[in-house]
């Protein structure tokens, strides 16, 4: 009798232990559910009561500035990133479990405390952030006393560019970290910019159709192939292809305000592009009409007989477009100095 006692009470405990951890699971399943993008929001009034119980899954907590005025570019770029890495692991694990048959593989949900939108300045009082952004996790516990003040600090890899590298660079870890299965980048496809791709090509060939005519004045014009295809040499010798591989900030930030350029000539703001665009295309327009306005305008007005407005609008407009050459030259010489201080020509200081 007393041997079944103790049977019946290990059982009881071992239910109860059980249907603790199950309860754990589906609450923090259900908060995940109330989230955005399958992450638990976690606020001044919740996040104790989210961390604080028994726990048969690993919970990663990410903290992060959002907000423009504080300036966190690697939080703004890895905070979609976060949502993406909770996404794919809920599209093959839709409860949250890694695998619910085996009480051993645990399970993991995802956090977050975004200090912008204010009502969690606790939460970042309490794990003592003094800078963002930061990945903590919380292991899997059976003690209701541990509290919430043991985690450990998650590396966030900043060596990779931005995007689905680093997005799998995650993963990677989390697998190993973790002991995870069948966890693997999930994009979901956008049938709405599919849906306007689509529309848009039927109405390009509907038009192409209909004006087939002017399409074809319009596409062997020699004035419009020759400027289509200095703007894209432009474009292209000024670092778009490398702001599209490099991933590169658009701009950057300082003491002194925003940074418009980088030094060195092995990095760049994607901003320098449109700069420099913008001055080699104002120099090559300056030159096209140096070369064909001016003389379109004294030859105007010597067949009209009037060889005083001929001279002085000559002069006038070459004045004019040399000053532009001069000035937009000045200033391409001053952000090759930027670049490279021992860049050793100017025309301005």
């Amino acid at each position: 009798m007393k041997l079944s006692a103790h049977y019946l009470a290990l059982w009881v405990l071992t239910l109860f232990t059980c249907l603790s951890k199950c309860a754990s699971n589906k609450k923090l399943l259900k908060d995940t559910k109330n989230g955005n993008k399958n992450v638990i929001k976690l606020t001044d009034s919740n996040f104790r009561n989210i961390l604080n119980p028994i726990r048969d899954s690993y919970v990663v907590v990410y903290l992060t500035a959002t907000q423009e005025d504080i300036g966190c570019t690697l939080c703004q770029s890895l905070d979609p990133e976060y949502s993406t890495l909770a996404e794919s692991w809920f599209k093959t694990h839709p409860d949250g479990l890694n695998d619910p048959e085996n009480d051993e593989k645990k399970g993991l949900f995802f956090a977050k405390a975004d200090y912008s939108e204010g009502g969690n300045s606790q939460v970042f009082q309490h794990f003592k952030a003094s800078q963002v952004p930061l990945l903590y996790v919380f292991a899997p516990t059976d003690d209701p006393d541990s509290g919430i003040n043991t985690f450990q600090q998650l590396n966030i890899p900043t060596n990779v560019a931005a995007g689905d590298q680093r997005i799998e660079m995650l993963i990677n870890s989390f697998v190993h970290y973790f002991e995870l299965k069948d966890y693997k980048l999930y994009k979901p496809v956008d049938y709405v910019s599919k849906g306007i791709t689509v529309v848009s090509t039927l109405l390009a060939m509907f038009f192409l159709h209909k004006f087939s005519s002017a399409v074809l004045i319009f596409f062997k014009s020699k004035i419009l192939w020759a400027i289509v295809s200095t703007a894209f040499i432009i474009v292209m010798c000024n670092g778009y292809m490398f702001n599209k591989i490099r991933q590169t900030p658009y701009a950057g930030s300082s003491n002194n305000g925003v940074e418009y350029f980088q030094s060195g000539m092995q990095s760049q703001y994607a901003i320098e592009t449109q700069i420099v665009s913008f001055l080699y295309a104002g120099l090559g327009l300056a030159v096209l009409l140096l070369a064909k306005l001016v003389p379109f305008l004294s030859e105007y007005y010597t067949k009209k007989q009037k060889q005083y407005n001929a001279a002085t609008s000559s002069l006038l407009a070459t004045v004019v477009l040399l000053a532009i050459v001069f000035f937009f030259s000045s200033a391409l010489m001053y952000i090759f100095r930027l670049k490279y201080s021992p860049y050793p020509f100017k025309f301005l200081k």
